[in-house]
């Protein structure tokens, strides 16, 4: 979608449905000519919270389209060479038709160590897991339509500030939004002198987290396929933004990605319900940028 176009809203539930029920088409006929239903295994190294959410999802939908599911857990102390010996005996299962692998931090790719990045069906997919830092970071509440930690939309600038428990922002940069950069990772924006929109960075912000799933600091693409089961579960109205960014609109959450280092990880903005029900206000978002 280019920056020309407007954000369009979808209706999250009627899409997964339609795809739900193509999926469970597509795998009745791999049944009927093969005798053997499709099978996804799914490999979690260690027990990252997000990672453990993108499971369950995923062999829920895999049980509502009649696929099978193979799941193996392993300690976050594998080896990378325990890991390959792992995938080789999925790949080399015949019925075995695809492998999920979310693992975070095991050194380089197993192709690089002899290990053919294909199993026999398809491709070993990857999934990284997040950057550390949630025992240390604080833990915000999200309230729908209210707003999310301390911070209640609606409120004043100087609200915001004694609900933060500091003197001010550390920064005002001002612009059509009023925008305010406070400590720990936290801005704030404006609507006529009211609080519209809280930002949170993807490292050194507050932890939010929705039906178990980490907001901040995830894998983009892992992000924004739990918005989409999240939507598909829970029937969200479900909202993509000029830049391509993946929202729930009657949650208020927009998720987008920060580039921190070589990696892009997930940066959770939270939204009055009025500027994403407006179109006006939806095509001038994401306010300060994607990239943060």
């Amino acid at each position: 979608m280019s920056a020309a176009q407007t954000a369009q809203l979808m209706d999250g539930t009627g899409l997964a449905h339609r795809i739900i029920e193509e999926a469970a088409a597509k795998a009745a006929e791999m049944s009927r000519r093969g005798g053997t239903s499709p099978c996804l295994a799914t490999v979690l190294v260690g027990e990252d919270p997000a990672s453990v959410t993108y499971v369950r999802m995923k062999r829920a939908r895999c049980a509502k389209a009649g696929i099978q599911s193979r799941h193996i857990a392993l300690p976050a102390t594998t080896t990378t060479a325990e890991l390959i010996d792992t995938l080789a005996g999925l790949s080399g299962d015949p019925d075995v038709h695809g492998i999920l692998l979310l693992s975070w931090s095991l050194g380089p790719w197993p192709g690089a160590c002899g290990l053919s990045s294909r199993s026999r069906f398809g491709p070993v997919g990857r999934r990284s897991g997040r950057m550390g830092g949630d025992a240390e970071r604080e833990r915000w509440k999200l309230r729908p339509g209210v707003g999310v930690g301390p911070l209640q939309f609606g409120v004043s600038p100087a609200e915001v500030a004694r609900a933060l428990s500091v003197p001010g922002p550390q920064v005002q940069v001002g612009g059509p939004y009023a925008q305010e950069d406070f400590q720990d990772g936290v801005k704030a924006f404006y609507d006529v002198g009211e609080l519209a929109c809280v930002a949170l960075d993807a490292v050194t912000g507050p932890q939010v987290f929705l039906s178990g799933f980490p907001l901040a600091g995830s894998d983009p693409e892992q992000g924004q396929q739990f918005l989409l089961d999240h939507a598909a579960e829970h029937g969200n109205c479900m909202l993509y933004t000029s830049d391509d960014s993946l929202s729930l609109a009657d949650l208020g959450v927009l998720l987008r990605s920060q580039q921190v280092g070589a990696a892009r990880l997930t940066r959770p903005l939270f939204v009055k319900e009025e500027w994403l029900d407006s179109e006006c206000f939806r095509d001038q978002l994401p306010l300060e940028g994607a990239s943060g």
